[in-house]
């Protein structure tokens, strides 16, 4: 290849790195816009579909994210962050099923944060998949014991499991870190 051949790449490449430096101080549509103009120089590239999918996900663009993250992880499978967002944005598009296995892809590959644990748990549960969401929500727990949204749903969740006395224990436990007290009073009467 000749230097001039080179050259859409060497942009591209720092195309890439400029938008991977707007990513992470929170400049988000200048990422978005440095990440889709390597894309344009450097067309199908994983890596950079990734990115700025995981982009537009964090700009609430889910539809526009899930066509980019999808033929990422496709082609390389170990992102994930890619599959994160993948999931995360089926879910918020409302597509519970095909959410499940990124969101656990991800989660699976050492990054899980306790809110994708618990929206992997909302999934679950959707489905009828209890005991799955519990394991989720525990796992959730274990990385933010102050949670209370986590307290929150295990407490529906074993409520589901007819566990009332746990149950009245996690809504306790979230009534204590903040979560809406007459909410959680009525959860508490309801099992009482």
């Amino acid at each position: 290849m000749t230097l001039a051949t080179n050259a859409p790449l060497a942009r591209a490449r720092a195309l890439f790195f400029d938008g991977t430096a707007h990513f992470e101080a929170g400049r988000l549509e200048a990422a978005r816009d440095s990440f889709a103009a390597a894309l344009a120089l450097a067309p199908g590239r994983p890596s950079i579909q990734a990115n700025l999918g995981v982009t537009l996900f964090r700009m609430e663009q889910w539809a526009q994210a899930v066509a980019l993250l999808e033929p990422a992880v496709a082609a390389e499978p170990e992102q994930p962050d890619a599959w994160l967002a993948l999931g995360l944005s089926l879910k918020a598009l409302g597509h519970w099923l095909p959410a499940e296995q990124p969101l656990q892809k991800g989660l699976d590959q050492g990054r899980g944060t306790a809110q994708a644990w618990l929206a992997l748990a909302h999934i679950q549960e959707r489905l009828g998949r209890e005991v799955a969401a519990l394991q989720a929500v525990e796992r959730a727990l274990q990385l933010e014991p102050e949670s209370a949204e986590a307290w929150s749903a295990r407490g529906g969740l074993l409520l589901l499991a007819h566990l009332q006395d746990e149950a009245v224990r996690s809504f306790e436990r979230a009534i204590a870190l903040g979560a809406d007290e007459s909410l959680h009073r009525f959860y508490l009467a309801s099992v009482r």
